[in-house]
């Protein structure tokens, strides 16, 4: 009876040791957060210490409660072995997510203020956590990758089950397609030439730039483009020529 009883009292002790250590973690990263807000006016930069903030109370958190429950070192292996055995059948989703965490920390195939696409999906990114990226939605119903003011989030592990589209990295630039219907009976030899011409002025602003960066991803990548210039190219289509 009496070692049941010493028993309960040592768990009950646990748990509210547990219990106080979460809630001064929660209360100590709410007032740092508060005083972050207060006294870095930079929007990234408060940003990367709240992130900062975050993440540390997080890991220490886990690192006290494992500690709380088992003080010894063979019981703490113990429990940390069946814990992850648990969370590799139970939670196979999240910790896909979490692997991809540490895939996009290390590697960064996309950053804050990236603009992505990826499972259809396309935004700007706002914000990485451990299990799911933020975006800031673009397109959808809203024409000319406009924002659409929805935020969505996707789960990290998205990297590793579909195609990753980076609109900023690497390479700032990206061919586009402007599409002009002229009439049958229009002259459209004279619409190509001035098309040409126009796309032409418009290019030589940012060509040379574009084929800078060319050669300098031409290090890290396979990839070589000779000619950059404009193109027009003519079709027939049922309401006139495009």
């Amino acid at each position: 009876m009496n070692w049941s009883v010493n028993l309960e009292n040592e768990l009950i002790t646990r748990v509210l040791l547990i219990a106080a250590t979460l809630a001064a973690l929660y209360v100590l990263t709410r007032l740092a957060q508060r005083l972050t807000r207060r006294y870095v006016t930079d929007p990234s930069r408060a940003y990367a210490v709240n992130r900062t903030l975050r993440r540390v109370a997080g890991v220490t958190a886990f690192v006290t409660v494992i500690i709380l429950i088992s003080p010894d070192v063979r019981g703490l292996l113990t429990v940390l072995t069946v814990i992850g055995a648990g969370l590799a059948i139970a939670l196979r989703e999240a910790l896909l997510s979490f692997v991809g965490w540490i895939r996009i920390s290390l590697i960064a195939p996309y950053r804050i203020g990236d603009r992505i696409e990826i499972n259809g999906v396309r935004g700007d990114v706002i914000d990485v956590r451990v299990l799911r990226t933020t975006l800031m939605e673009i397109g959808a119903w809203v024409e000319a990758d406009q924002s659409t003011g929805r935020i969505v989030h996707i789960p990290n592990s998205w990297i590793f089950e579909h195609a990753l589209y980076n609109y900023t990295r690497g390479f700032r630039f990206i061919w586009n397609e402007l599409s002009i219907t002229v009439t049958f009976r229009s002259d459209w030899k004279a619409a190509h030439d001035i098309m040409l011409r126009l796309a032409n002025i418009s290019a030589e602003i940012v060509e040379q730039q574009a084929a800078s960066e060319i050669q300098a991803m031409s290090s890290e990548y396979l990839v070589h483009y000779s000619i950059l210039s404009p193109f027009v190219y003519v079709r027939i289509v049922e309401n006139g020529i495009r």
